[in-house]
């Protein structure tokens, strides 16, 4: 997908398979991106392997290289926020189906990861 090539984003080394929108990934780096109502993730090759619905979160300062954030139940991850390191606003990912069902067994709790910026 050609939008996938085009965007900017934040780099990170994922260590743990997580989710996104359904789909399961495993550990990687990985460049995650916004665009929009959408977040884009690409693997290290630059191809698209998954796309999700978002929200905005309200500016939140200090995040010069970018972060991604994940909710995790038990030893189940998934996609949660995205802070690029290029603006001042975050993007909240909607829940999936998945994530509604892990959250009604037990509490989530939140992992952030730091990343790199990404230009491609």
């Amino acid at each position: 997908c050609a939008t996938f090539a085009q965007e900017e984003g934040v780099k990170v080394n994922v260590p743990f398979q997580f989710s996104v929108a359904g789909k399961a990934l495993p550990a990687g780096i990985y460049v995650f991106s916004s665009r929009r109502d959408r977040a884009l993730i690409r693997n290290s090759g630059g191809i698209g392997v998954a796309m999700a619905l978002v929200s905005g979160l309200s500016a939140h300062r200090g995040r010069n290289n970018g972060q991604v954030v994940f909710r995790c139940y038990g030893k189940q991850c998934f996609l949660s926020q995205l802070w690029s390191p290029t603006e001042d606003v975050g993007h909240q990912l909607v829940k999936s189906r998945e994530e509604e069902e892990a959250a009604r067994r037990e509490p989530g709790v939140y992992f952030a990861l730091v990343g790199a910026p990404s230009r491609k």
